[in-house]
């Protein structure tokens, strides 16, 4: 829906709201309404849209788990669903998230299922067991070679009000360069 208006506006400057009256299934699927809802949100603007988003979500969070969901589809719905405050929707879908990467074996999907978990462990105030779903999720990227977490860590410590220690020493940043990384192209400090 998104790509249709870019492509529209485009071809036909003026013309993106013609993606927006695309017919959707009978009955659509919680994706389609989803990516629906988004389409209309960027050719209209804000607000529009957000009825059907609003609809998208309880489509996905009342759907039976059968095993054949679209993991990134949900992971998306998660994160809609954090951003629009919908904390029930967030604590469902994002342990569906975590317990589908987990059936599937999808180790490359689970740590950051297990970081948007703890995400919803920290707002709700359960630290312990967000502590353990970003240690989980650290041991995982560690075992596989992935790229370290975006330190969500960090935040779980501010609310305990515990101090972090700092990975170097003042001494090691001064020696640190900054390079970026090929593959994510993050920035990232390293030392010589």
């Amino acid at each position: 829906m998104v790509q249709v208006a870019i492509t529209l506006d485009r071809a036909v400057p003026g013309q993106r709201r013609a993606g927006a009256d695309l017919p959707l299934a009978q009955p659509p699927d919680a994706t389609e309404l989803l990516l629906h809802s988004v389409g209309v949100i960027y050719t209209e603007g804000f607000p529009h849209g957000t009825d059907v988003l609003s609809r998208a979500l309880d489509v996905f969070v009342s759907a039976p788990v059968t095993g054949d969901e679209n993991i990134r589809a949900l992971e998306v719905a998660a994160a809609v669903a954090r951003n629009h405050w919908a904390d029930a929707g967030y604590d469902i879908l994002t342990a569906r998230v975590v317990a589908l990467a987990r059936e599937a074996g999808a180790l490359s999907v689970l740590p950051s299922a297990l970081d948007r978990r703890a995400a919803y462990y920290v707002d709700a105030g359960y630290l312990a067991d967000a502590a353990e779903a970003y240690d989980e999720a650290e041991a995982i990227r560690q075992a596989t070679g992935m790229e370290p977490g975006r330190g969500g860590l960090g935040r779980l410590a501010a609310l305990r009000d515990e101090e972090v220690p700092l990975p170097n020493t003042s001494s090691d940043c001064a020696a640190s360069r900054r390079s970026v990384t090929p593959r994510t192209g993050r920035l990232r400090l390293s030392t010589h």
